[in-house]
């Protein structure tokens, strides 16, 4: 990432970030996205950063069959990508989940060669069965294909904890004020201080 970072700099032009994902990545005032860019402007500048969000209530088929065209029309720099995991569990298989992510990245590569993309998934759910893995075939895809891969989760209570509950919005669509927060500090921790 800071090798583009640069390059955009060198090309005096603010680096671009583009948080792709499901309606489950939540948005507004006190949400990871907002924290998250409000962080990387104070540290990096107004001028040097922008980001933006394309969130979608749907799987990723609906997506890759519907919606890749605001995407396409400007993917920006690094797109970090919530693969619609949540939204396809239950209703988009595994395998057809995994080749949506390869269909996506393959198609904004044909537009803009040099984006790069990292995966995450979307915000953990309590006590579930086949979600998490689900997240683990992410993860594993991930790896497999050499695509960074940032698991928040681990941030996060453990899955069988009653106190993850805190952590979730009543309908389990989102986080909570509090999710949010976690998930936000391990993004800040990657992006500003990792690397």
């Amino acid at each position: 990432m800071k090798l583009l970072f640069n390059k955009a700099l060198d090309e005096h032009r603010a680096y671009t970030i583009t948080i792709l994902g499901s309606k489950s990545i939540g948005e507004g005032s006190g949400s990871w996205l907002e924290l998250l860019s409000t962080e990387l402007q104070s540290v990096y500048g107004k001028n040097l950063v922008e980001t933006k969000t394309l969130s979608y209530d749907m799987t990723s088929s609906q997506f890759v069959n519907q919606n890749m065209g605001e995407l396409l029309k400007n993917p920006g720099d690094l797109i970090l990508f919530e693969p619609f995991t949540l939204n396809d569990n239950g209703e988009v298989g595994t395998k057809d989940g995994l080749e949506n992510i390869a269909f996506v990245m393959k198609g904004v590569k044909s537009k803009n060669p040099d984006s790069t993309f990292i995966l995450q998934p979307p915000h953990p759910l309590y006590d579930t069965i086949y979600y998490p893995k689900d997240v683990e075939e992410l993860k594993d895809y991930s790896e497999e294909h050499s695509i960074p891969y940032l698991d928040h989760w681990t941030a996060w209570p453990e899955l069988d904890d009653p106190e993850m509950k805190e952590f979730l919005a009543p309908d389990n669509s989102q986080p909570s004020k509090k999710g949010h927060r976690v998930w936000a500090d391990f993004l800040i921790d990657y992006f500003i201080h990792g690397e």
